[in-house]
């Protein structure tokens, strides 16, 4: 049994109406392989000499059956190129308009196709036709830029941006979550510090409470100031406070703290007695700075906790309305536009002929019936999608739709065709998959917005031996992008669905199977975890196993991992040392091999929850936890490359099989464990 062909051991519940439809993939030639392999669609090869300069491909999904040779042109007749990369012609630039040049767009001569064309020194797009103004709008009162037509923020000067191959990828090289402008745009305007992805945060602690319909945006959330951003924002007044490496840090923290405090409550509309108060502490820290030689380490750290005693309450006090506004109007912002959003969507479906979905009930508890678990199917018909450009350069594949261009690893698209063949049930032969890939990876470099530790991974060596000794073959927090099974839960069931994600874990109806859990580092979404699984592991008399995940903090800890540590289905926890294990960057789909693995800074607990039945069939025994504990040893999953790149292990596949739904190799079956068997 491999990990790819292990689906069946997990069930769930589902009502009476819902039913499975198998589906078989057409033998025919698919628009991707076509785009893959021209000379297949062809007939025959060409012996012309390769383009070297990459020519954008528009799938343009037809209405009707496919023909193999109309997305296919000889080479001699291909039509004229692209230019890529900065341009070595004279400038023209004064046949631009001002607004032009400001957004970077600069005339330039083709020697080659002896006729201009336009380059942008900003982010090295070029075009044939004139480019078109992009409209300008205000980022605080209109985030989205609906109220004047679309478009994207103005654009400013700034570095010269080198080619997509030439840069050093560090984070998605697409625009950011508009709305999260918005939150540091109100966090400057009130004179406080954002503290780091305390956006991603809001947005996973939002969607633990929002019954609202959007799958990004919380729209229906109470109560409305979220907790979490607002006492993130209060830990940072008046400014962020670290654990100092050296005496001399320990003393500029506590001449910054002072200083920013004394600057905080000057520049408020602040009571009299507060600040008097905090002025005074202030400039008694100062005199002592000047006075005192040879302090110790710990001798600033309890001045600073002094200070910190003394001034944080009249500081709270003073802000405290500013922050409860910041809170609020990112909200009602949010729910806004989830609203504007779906109305958008309603008039795309009207424009299709397609009707309004129904309103959705809640299920009866006594129609529930247990069902092999399936990816989530949509029940309304899909809208015609628009076309996309495809080009390939290096390793690495460009999507871009409308000068919107977004960048995935080669290796990484594969995977998604894989887990697309195995889970689309609508797009046979998958004329819709470039589209989809496009949604996939703008949602999710919108929602990132950098912070790539929401989606870091553990490595592949973990998740095999998490396989093979724990039956796992579930993963309740991952997206298409960092999967390693066939079956997971993810943040986003509209995009994800299609490339397998079984929808949010919070939903997860799950009733037998191993599962491995490792969420974001959001407080609020581990807390509702972990009462999830203690829920289903209650309700549920056949096996069901649950592997957690999560870093060891204890100071102070929080109180998903108390609930975690005294529930009493914990059969075992281990903890990995700090700096002796590796995650797998988030941003996997977009680096290179080289920085694909990054060293974890903090513990990580490992937790086992499992009822009597689980317990008794993946039970953690000293040899299994001993495995998953090398398993996590750093270096594991390059000695494993490298041992498959020298000795590879050959299994010939079933002709009927189908293709895995990851790139990696399959782990064998659990030792002494047989198939699975279905739920009575």
């Amino acid at each position: 049994m491999s990990a790819q062909d292990s689906w069946q051991n997990v069930v769930m519940k589902t009502t009476t109406g819902d039913k499975l439809v198998p589906v078989e993939l057409s033998a025919s030639t698919s628009a991707w392989d076509q785009l893959q392999h021209p000379s297949v669609a062809m007939g025959h090869t060409h012996q012309h000499p390769s383009v070297l300069v990459p020519t954008p491909i528009k799938l343009d999904p037809p209405a009707g059956p496919i023909s193999l040779h109309e997305h296919h042109l000889p080479v001699s007749h291909i039509p004229p190129q692209t230019p890529h990369g900065m341009p070595v012609g004279g400038f023209m630039e004064h046949d631009l308009p001002p607004e032009l040049l400001q957004q970077g767009w600069r005339k330039c001569w083709s020697k080659r196709e002896n006729r201009p064309y336009f380059w942008n020194k900003l982010n090295g797009e070029s075009l044939w036709e004139m480019p078109t103004l992009k409209p300008q709008f205000d980022p605080i009162t209109d985030p989205l830029a609906l109220t004047s037509g679309g478009g994207a923020p103005p654009a400013v000067n700034g570095p010269t941006k080198r080619r997509a191959s030439e840069e050093g990828v560090t984070s998605p090289a697409a625009k950011k979550f508009i709305l999260s402008f918005v939150w540091f745009g109100q966090c400057i305007q009130a004179g406080i510090d954002s503290p780091k992805d305390s956006f991603n945060r809001w947005l996973m602690e939002r969607k633990v409470v929002d019954r609202g319909s959007d799958p990004l945006f919380p729209s229906q959330c109470y109560p409305e100031i979220s907790m979490s951003m607002y006492r993130e924002i209060m830990n940072d007044i008046p400014i962020k406070l670290v654990r100092p490496k050296f005496t001399g840090d320990a003393r500029k923290q506590l001449s910054r703290y002072a200083e920013a405090a004394k600057m905080m409550i000057e520049s408020r509309n602040a009571t009299s007695e507060s600040r008097k108060i905090v002025k005074w502490n202030a400039e008694e820290t100062f005199q002592w700075l000047r006075k005192t030689i040879g302090a110790t380490y710990d001798d600033f750290q309890d001045r600073l906790a002094h200070l910190k005693r003394q001034c944080q309450p009249h500081l709270t006090d003073t802000v405290k309305e500013s922050v409860e506004g910041i809170c609020s109007k990112i909200y009602h912002l949010s729910a806004e536009y989830a609203k504007k959003i779906r109305e958008k969507n309603l008039e795309i479906l009207k424009e299709n002929g397609i009707p309004e979905p129904p309103s959705i009930t809640p299920h009866c508890t006594n129609s529930m019936r247990k069902v092999w678990c399936y990816p989530v199917q949509f029940s309304l018909p899909f809208p015609r999608m628009p076309q996309i450009e495809y080009t390939q350069e290096r390793e690495q594949a460009h999507l871009r739709y409308q000068n919107d261009a977004v960048q995935i690893n080669m290796t990484h698209l594969q995977k998604l065709e894989q887990l697309y063949r195995y889970s689309c049930f609508d797009d046979k032969k998958l004329e819709l998959f470039l589209p989809r890939v496009w949604c996939l990876l703008k949602r999710y470099n919108a929602w990132l917005s950098g912070a790539q530790g929401t989606q870091g991974a553990l490595p592949v060596t973990v998740l095999e031996c998490m396989h093979r000794a724990f039956g796992v073959t579930f993963e309740c927090f991952a997206s298409p992008l960092n999967c390693y099974f066939k079956q997971y839960c993810s943040a986003f069931a509209d995009t994800d669905s299609y490339f397998g994600s079984r929808g949010p874990l919070l939903d997860l109806k799950a009733v037998s199977g191993s599962f491995e859990a490792n969420p974001p580092f959001s407080e609020e979404l581990m807390e509702a975890m972990v009462a999830r699984f203690e829920q289903l592991l209650t309700d549920s008399p056949e096996p069901l196993s649950f592997i957690i995940v999560m870093p060891e903090w204890r100071d102070p800890p929080p109180a998903a991992l108390l609930r975690l540590e005294a529930s009493h289905f914990k059969r075992k926890q281990v903890v990995v040392p700090a700096l002796e294990h590796e995650y797998r960057h988030g941003f996997q789909h977009i680096v290179s091999k080289q920085d694909l693995s990054v060293r974890s800074s903090h513990g990580t607990l490992v937790v086992w929850l499992q009822n009597a039945a689980g317990f008794q069939r993946w039970g953690p025994t000293e040899e299994r936890v001993e495995a998953l504990l090398e398993a996590f040893r750093p270096g594991r999953e390059r000695e494993r490359d490298k041992q498959e790149l020298l000795s590879p292990q050959r299994t010939p596949a079933p002709a009927n099989s189908n293709p895995p739904s990851t790139p990696i190799a399959a782990p064998p079956p659990p030792p002494n464990d047989g198939p699975p068997k279905p739920a009575s």
